[in-house]
């Protein structure tokens, strides 16, 4: 008998991670990853995108939180038993994280990743919870968890080699996506920022705006939460909010449900109007319903952008990703804090250049195939998580053999 139950904090050191004041802004810069829980995405095994860095002044004061590769982090304050992250190079954590550095040598590193992601629904039974109500597991319940882990390490690397096949497809998958999706982008802003647009040099442009192009405000050139007909009596596809990314256009993850909340079609954006979503960058593209006449359902907390017939759907998704339109989003809103909206008045009041329509219609038939390509491959990944996910269970009770 080789699997023994033991707790997190014997599978090797537990860090947790810690912030540097903001007041201090030499302690950033650009020497060492700074991982925090939103720039982790659900069910992704590394995490490459982070929004900042430790500098070298800040590494020589908190040197002793260090995470080193091949670690694995978990988030145990806020959204807990849904993110962790397998550290692929040296980084730091903010404190809403608890990093496993395993012991190797009784554990293999990689193992350690799918043992805590098999065991990740425990941390939630964890929450101490906190004066506010935010869930919030202690560094030393976090470490008192037990779990069932195999002892023997060259059965852990066989099982570790076999579950790292499905997500080194998947990170492959999600690097292309990426790809793609900066490059409907890029064409975004070269056409309809810097107006540089297939026969500019031919246009001219009078205050800033090109003949036969005007400058409206967002709520004439588009829909906002537009109505779309349900039937109250038949299931539909229901997206949650944690369905949506914080960097990509991909909608794959719903249940089905009698229809509630906001109410959307394939081509229609999806926006978080929410404080932290909307910060974040949760945003959506719909394309993932089997026809153009079906429709779907999600959060109340979702704005809907529709195209009208002779715009563009692709070009409502990039603006909606745009830096521009975001930071206009985040300033116009309201309410208490923590619980703060974007205003609705906001599409009134922040105006865009529109084309004329053969524009609209040469920047779609180059961006949809981009978009189609980067559905194909989240299609692909799902399959492969699901796949995965599967063995995950099998491999680590022992009942399927490696």
């Amino acid at each position: 008998m080789t699997r023994r139950r033991v707790k997190v904090g014997d599978l090797g050191h537990v860090v947790t991670g810690d912030t540097p004041p903001k007041r201090k802004p030499e302690y950033y810069g650009s020497a060492y990853p700074f991982i925090k829980p939103t720039d982790m995405q659900i069910g992704c095994g590394y995490t490459y995108s982070f929004e900042e860095c430790y500098s070298e002044e800040a590494f020589e004061k908190y040197k002793k939180k260090l995470i080193p590769p091949g670690a694995t982090a978990v988030v145990t304050i806020g959204s807990i038993g849904q993110k962790l992250t397998l550290t692929h190079t040296a980084c730091f954590v903010n404190q809403a994280v608890n990093a496993v550095i395993p012991n190797t040598s009784r554990f293999d590193n990689l193992y350690v990743y799918y043992l805590l992601r098999h065991n990740l629904h425990l941390v939630k039974s964890a929450d101490t919870g906190a004066s506010s109500g935010r869930e919030n597991v202690s560094k030393s319940n976090f470490s008192g968890l037990e779990v069932v882990a195999e002892l023997d390490k060259d059965t852990q690397c066989r099982i570790a080699t076999t579950l790292s096949a499905y997500d080194d497809l998947i990170e492959n998958n999600q690097r292309r996506i990426k790809l793609l999706e900066e490059a409907a982008r890029r064409l975004y802003r070269e056409w309809f920022v810097a107006l540089r647009y297939p026969g500019h040099e031919r246009v001219k442009v009078v205050d800033g705006v090109p003949q036969g192009w005007e400058r409206l405000a967002l709520s004439q050139a588009i829909e906002i939460n537009p109505r779309t007909r349900a039937n109250d009596d038949e299931k539909h596809p229901f997206v949650p909010m944690q369905a949506l990314s914080e960097s990509s256009m991909v909608v794959t993850d719903y249940e089905m449900r009698t229809p509630t909340g906001a109410k959307f079609r394939n081509g229609d954006t999806l926006l978080a109007r929410i404080t932290p979503c909307l910060e974040n960058g949760k945003t959506g593209f719909v394309q993932f319903l089997a026809g153009d006449d079906e429709m779907a359902s999600g959060s109340t907390e979702f704005i809907v952008m529709r195209s009208p017939a002779n715009g563009s759907p692709h070009w409502v998704y990039c603006l909606a990703r745009d830096e521009s339109f975001r930071d206009h989003a985040i300033r116009s809103m309201v309410g208490s804090d923590g619980r703060q909206r974007v205003n609705t008045k906001l599409f009134d009041q922040y105006l865009v250049l529109t084309p004329p329509e053969g524009v609209f219609a040469k920047f779609d038939r180059v961006v949809k195939p981009l978009f189609q390509q980067i559905h194909t491959l989240a299609l692909q990944s799902n399959a492969l998580k699901q796949a995965r996910d599967a063995l995950l269970p099998r491999l680590m009770s022992g009942a399927l053999a490696v």
